[in-house]
């Protein structure tokens, strides 16, 4: 097998038709009548490397490699009437797991959605069976290598509307989370998702055939990121099956009548590719159902209810049509024909494979040739810079030095011949730890009817790296219920935030737009803050009526000190209060105030006076002067002397201690509080620069 096609005789194997069988050996095509299955139209074959038959599908069960079903019980969700209802892949790290895709019948009001089963060779067991992908699906789809040429593309389009959803089967299983293109025309009714869906061999272009919008689409895609571009329709009447050359510059289509065309392709020109049309074949008594590549570059067409397939003989100078190409030995052709990746048919003379590593940004080349090559590079370029690097050898690991795109090339040759194949590549932000922050808590008042310092509610708000391709909180896959929507709380899976109010364990699972795929966890714990405590008192002593690991201790409303000792000698007379704090720092509620005039009397010469004021009215109607006195605090027996305006700090707080207001200014010796009380008690707290204070208690109703 050539190095850039080991998949070749993945091909060599059909099953189609009313019991037909057909195997393309090096120089004939031999028929096999063992098939079990009755498929009007598309099938899916899955043969080994080496060309061995593996398992095949009608759509509707899985056969062996003896023509048996494997598990009867297990009846997969297609018909024999979906153009193409079944898909067959292996898992490209675990070839033990086979990965079965099923589309609906449209002609039915008994439609089953996009379907998706996983088979375990090694158990001899399904995994899972018929999960649900898309509620709403036309019958067609196809699969592509990504450009990497480790993972696979599958594409199918939903029913009554204008999605394109592209599925990347990666290591072991589907990413259940597809890119989806929204283009093209806009299904109305069932008939324009019958027809055939097909990429070309190189993966590049899309041919889109829609039986009843009487015409064809073609896109440009890029087999890196999924995305479908610059469409084309061209008028055709009832377009049906469709297949591209080997090369990619030609498209064979037929019209579900009695002709098939061929068009040259040209993306930036429709009027060219309308006036290349060529009709390559007419049949008045026969109509042509699909076209497939063979794995000697031929293509292949099906007629309806025909023992006998016609062919397009293809090589690089001529091109012959055969009618009667393959005598199906009274065997009969319905239309259908197998549906391989087209990437099977793909044979450069030169290309890579690659694998990133999702942690950071180096990345594995793996250099693949079909002329036995003497020498090889590599050569890396960022878009839109300067920077380039060059590597010798046919394989290489390379880090990128920054995010964005790069154009990587690989070099071969020889002593008659030099090859070059480049493909753009997009680096992503690598991934970090703890994307969701550390392990964390929240504090749950003892007395929830009481709510804590202003924690009325607890909320954290999770959230995720930006620019991701798909998020499952909780590590959920999306599509769980069919019965939701096109594509189950498909929204839902692409929230980068999640808000949480209880305790748990949550998990996200993260895509980025390199399909790479990791995994957070955040433990929330929710722990009980102390009771509020009750000040009690013992002789000179103030004691706390429950244990804590930190004790705050209030003084007319002002935060005094912390201690971790419940027990505290008050040194001023007022109003003191506690508050408790746990050891995770959950904090109680103050206690009620108590008042305190049996505080011990210090030295004169080590005592600080407290600030000397009153206030009047008290009661009052929430209008309050305030007066100082002439001689201010000291040190010393003897006054000093207020001056008209020294700064001090004003603080008016209720009876818990919460502070409702506080301002720092310069005072006159008699001015008015410049503050809207509401009815109730304060406590009225004045501290000059020094530190001293002076509170009273007014009531305002």
């Amino acid at each position: 097998m050539p190095e850039t096609n080991p998949n070749l005789l993945r091909t060599k194997n059909w099953y189609f038709g009313e019991g037909l069988g057909i195997s393309f050996q090096t120089d004939a095509i031999t028929i096999d009548t063992q098939y079990n299955g009755l498929n009007y139209e598309g099938t899916a074959i899955l043969n080994t490397s080496e060309g061995l038959l593996r398992y095949y599908s009608d759509g509707r069960f899985l056969y062996d490699k003896n023509h048996q079903i494997v598990n009867p019980s297990v009846r997969l969700r297609a018909d024999n009437s979906s153009c193409q209802g079944v898909v067959l892949c292996e898992s490209p790290s675990n070839s033990n797991l086979i990965n079965i895709l099923t589309t609906t019948p449209t002609y039915t009001n008994q439609r089953s959605g996009y379907r998706y089963s996983l088979y375990d060779e090694s158990l001899d067991s399904f995994i899972f069976i018929n999960k649900i992908l898309i509620k709403d699906v036309g019958e067609k789809q196809n699969s592509i290598n990504h450009q990497n040429n480790n993972s696979i593309w599958i594409m199918t389009h939903s029913l009554n509307d204008d999605f394109f959803y592209n599925f990347l089967l990666r290591a072991n299983q589907l990413n259940c989370c597809p890119v989806i293109n929204k283009i093209g025309e806009n299904y109305t009714d069932r008939f324009p998702s019958q027809g055939i869906l097909k990429f070309s061999q190189n993966g590049q272009l899309v041919c889109n055939a829609n039986w009843n919008l009487l015409n064809f689409e073609l896109y440009k895609f890029s087999n890196e990121e999924g995305l479908l571009s610059n469409l084309i329709e061209i008028p055709l009447f009832y377009p049906y099956g469709c297949e591209f050359t080997s090369d990619s510059k030609n498209l064979y289509i037929t019209d579900r009548g009695h002709h098939i065309f061929k068009y040259h392709i040209n993306l930036k020109n429709t009027n060219y590719i309308i006036a290349s049309k060529d009709t390559q074949a007419f049949e008045t008594d026969e109509t042509f159902g699909q076209l497939q590549m063979s794995l000697v570059g031929n293509i292949y067409a099906s007629r309806y209810q025909d023992s006998f397939l016609s062919a397009f003989l293809l090589d690089d100078k001529t091109e012959i049509y055969k009618k009667n190409a393959v005598d199906l030995k009274e065997e009969v052709s319905l239309g259908g024909l197998p549906n391989f990746n087209s990437s099977y048919f793909h044979t450069p003379s030169i290309d890579f494979a690659y694998t990133e590593d999702c942690w950071g940004h180096s990345y594995s080349f793996e250099g693949r040739d079909t002329f036995d090559a003497d020498g090889y590079k590599w050569i890396f370029e960022k878009v839109n810079s300067s920077e380039l690097s060059v590597i010798s050898g046919k394989n290489c690991v390379f880090t990128f030095s920054d995010t964005g795109k790069w154009e990587v090339s690989h070099v071969a040759w020889n002593t008659s011949r030099v090859d070059t194949v480049t493909k753009t590549l997009t680096i992503r932000p690598k991934w970090e730890l703890d994307v969701l922050g550390r392990d964390t808590f929240y504090c749950r008042p003892f007395d929830s009817s009481r709510p804590n310092s202003g924690q009325d509610i607890f909320k954290l708000t999770l959230q995720a790296p930006e620019d991701m391709h798909c998020v499952h909180w909780n590590g959920e896959e999306p599509n769980l219920d069919e019965s939701l929507g096109p594509i189950v709380d498909y929204d839902y899976f692409h929230t980068d935030t999640l808000v949480i109010d209880t305790a748990g364990t949550y998990i996200v699972k993260l895509t980025n737009k390199t399909f790479c795929q990791m995994w957070d966890t955040i433990v929330v714990r929710e722990e009980l803050s102390p009771q509020k405590s009750v000040i009690s008192r013992a002789g000179n002593q103030l004691s706390s009526s429950i244990t804590a690991a930190e004790y705050r201790w209030y003084y007319n409303g002002n935060l005094k000190l912390t201690t971790t000792n419940s027990q505290l000698v008050p040194d001023s007379n007022g109003y003191w209060q506690v508050q408790l704090v746990s050891e995770f720092g959950c904090e109680s509620e103050l206690s009620d105030s108590l008042l305190i005039d049996f505080a011990s009397i210090k030295e004169v010469s080590e005592q600080l006076s407290e600030v000397s004021f009153k206030v009047y009215p008290n009661p009052s109607d929430g209008k309050i002067s305030i007066e100082r006195s002439h001689t201010g605090p000291s040190r010393s027996h003897t006054s000093t002397p207020l001056s008209m305006n020294d700064l001090y700090t004003i603080t008016v707080s209720d009876l818990n201690g919460k502070v409702v207001y506080t301002t720092k200014q310069n005072l006159s010796l008699t001015f008015e509080l410049d503050f809207e009380f509401t009815p109730g008690n304060y406590i009225i707290t004045l501290t000059n620069e020094n530190g001293e204070t002076g509170s009273k208690q007014i009531t305002v109703r």
